[in-house]
């Protein structure tokens, strides 16, 4: 891409830089780096986090108000002393990754924090809204009490998200309806507001996402804790197995699309990129510690990515396991 080293750019409001010395063992455990790094993240936005040293991080801070990016590396250069040339050199790859995956934008509204729609009381559909579980800047998913006093989760399209998120709310209601409940929620309905926002209702289940429980496991260190892991690491491999022996691949795995049920019951979320093995054309998404080789190498060399297959899918799930048994990222 060519980068306007001229227009202004700022980091959105919510874009936080962390120490990895301060996060939670939780957290921490999942991430490789030293703890003189930081971790760059949007929370509620679909970029990955990543981790940048701390000239990286001082250096993005100079865009917490805005700049151009030849203002930007100026200012860090005094900051370093340093010459401007030779940060840019060191910067460039940095700032182009950031601009990509919008964590600099242009000052307006993508500047601002990411903030859901709808409030508690709210009506969606004629569906109570309980709280925000997550809020996109394409879609935002709610817990409500229906209006016949059932729980459900409600993923809708935002405002900016109205086009695009059609076709993919659109394809996972066909994939729920397929799936009739096996290894994934139960879809009780489907709907367009009068602004022309489609929506999806799924049955509530109460529980917590793979990640979690598995970091939960693998804390207790005992021997009854290591057999429950492999079991839940079983009920996964199964959940995948039931999806794909119904002709499906779901295209986007990662620990928070897995979710644990109090009851133990494991049920994969959001298929909104999901599609027919047979199909060559499968779109994926997805977080770059599950990519498989192929796709991973297509990013790199800036080509279109390979159709989603059943190999690679599998692959996914083989980096997903790993990280559920052992905590970091196999790679």
């Amino acid at each position: 891409m060519n980068t306007n080293m001229q227009g202004l750019v700022v980091l959105p409001e919510d874009v936080q830089i962390v120490p990895l010395s301060e996060m939670a063992p939780q957290v921490r455990s999942q991430i490789s780096g030293d703890d003189g790094d930081f971790a760059l993240t949007r929370p509620l936005s679909r970029a990955p986090s990543k981790v940048i040293d701390a000239n990286s991080a001082s250096l993005l801070r100079q865009f917490r108000s805005p700049k151009t990016i030849i203002e930007g590396l100026i200012a860090f250069s005094k900051e370093i002393h340093a010459r401007p040339a030779d940060v840019l050199d060191d910067a460039y790859p940095l700032i182009e990754s950031c601009l990509v995956a919008r964590l600099l934008v242009e000052p307006g509204e993508a500047s601002g924090k990411i903030e859901p729609a709808f409030t508690a009381g709210a009506l969606i559909g004629g569906h109570l809204v309980e709280r925000c579980i997550q809020a996109l800047i394409d879609s935002e998913v709610y817990e409500v009490t229906t209006p016949g006093g059932r729980s459900g989760a409600l993923k809708i399209a935002t405002a900016r998200g109205l086009n695009s998120m059609k076709p993919m709310l659109e394809r996972e209601a066909r994939v729920l309806t397929q799936l009739a409940g096996r290894a994934a929620p139960a879809l009780l309905e489907t709907g367009i507001l009068s602004d022309g926002r489609h929506y999806i209702l799924t049955e509530w289940i109460d529980g917590e996402d793979a990640q979690t429980a598995a970091w939960k496991l693998r804390e207790q260190g005992t021997n009854a804790a290591v057999r429950d892991l492999s079991g839940l690491c079983a009920d996964v491999l199964d959940a995948y197995a039931t999806l794909h022996d119904q002709g499906l691949l779901h295209g986007d795995v990662h620990p928070r699309n897995v979710f644990i049920a109090d009851s133990g019951e494991v049920r994969l979320i959001d298929f909104g990129v999901s599609g027919c093995i047979e199909d060559a054309s499968s779109s994926r998404a997805g977080v770059a510690f599950f990519f498989d080789p192929q796709y991973a190498d297509s990013l790199r060399a800036g080509k279109r990515a390979p159709a989603l297959s059943l190999l690679a899918e599998q692959y996914s799930v083989a980096a997903l396991i790993y990280t559920l048994l052992c905590g970091p990222h196999y790679i």
